[in-house]
């Protein structure tokens, strides 16, 4: 009987052993149900790869006479950045003040070269060929080169008047008394001026403005009255 209880005993003890390694083997396939069973394979990571773009807008180039970055000179066409009235802008650097960033040809004078197409010669000069090579002469004598025919009167300086100093006038010595030997010395003798004083009027004497009677009067009275008041008090 008593091998029959502890045969029956285990037999139990057995089967709650399989049931829990049952259960705790369902639980672990469940979890790893999707999970890859290769134990070589290694897992495997997403990855991303993040790029960033900077874009940034191609300088444009300032014309002539436009604002400009004097640190970064992209003015074109041989003009430089340069502060024109304070503000910087794109100019032409031999004649920064010309707006159009054309300067103006220069005016050839007497014996320079010129071009025959536009004659600008100075004054009275005309452009003509000497010698095979257009010059600014003048056309009464071209041969000339200092462009003054002979003959001609030069322009002769006029001479500027100088101021003529004014003579100062030189103060006279006044002649001074001589003393004859044997003779006394004219003395001076003091002169009395009489001047006459200006003599005050005499004070006008005031009216007299009242009496001194009535003041007496009234003072009088008030001792009287005051001397009957202490009367029939007493």
């Amino acid at each position: 009987m008593k091998n029959k209880t502890t045969r029956t005993v285990l037999i139990v003890l057995s089967s709650l052993v399989l049931l829990g390694l049952t259960v705790f083997l369902a639980n672990k396939i469940y979890q790893t149900r999707q999970e890859n069973l290769a134990p070589t394979e290694p897992e495997a990571v997403s990855e991303a790869c993040t790029l960033e773009f900077s874009i940034k807008p191609a300088p444009v180039e300032p014309e002539c006479y436009q604002t400009c970055d004097p640190d970064n000179d992209l003015c074109p066409n041989g003009l430089v950045c340069q502060e024109i009235g304070g503000n910087p802008a794109c100019v032409n650097p031999d004649c920064p003040e010309e707006e159009d960033c054309l300067c103006p040809e220069p005016v050839p004078e007497c014996y320079q070269t010129c071009d025959p197409n536009n004659d600008l010669c100075t004054g009275d000069l005309v452009c003509q060929e000497i010698n095979d090579q257009p010059v600014c002469v003048n056309p009464n004598c071209p041969e000339e080169e200092d462009c003054v025919c002979p003959g001609e009167p030069t322009a002769t300086p006029t001479p500027t008047a100088t101021p003529t100093p004014t003579a100062t006038p030189t103060p006279t010595s006044q002649p001074e008394a001589t003393t004859t030997p044997g003779q006394d010395e004219p003395t001076q003798e003091p002169t009395t001026i009489v001047q006459a004083s200006p003599t005050s009027p005499p004070p006008t004497a005031l009216p007299e403005a009242g009496s001194i009677l009535p003041t007496l009067g009234v003072i009088l009275g008030g001792l009287t009255l005051a001397a009957l008041g202490f009367f029939f008090v007493f």
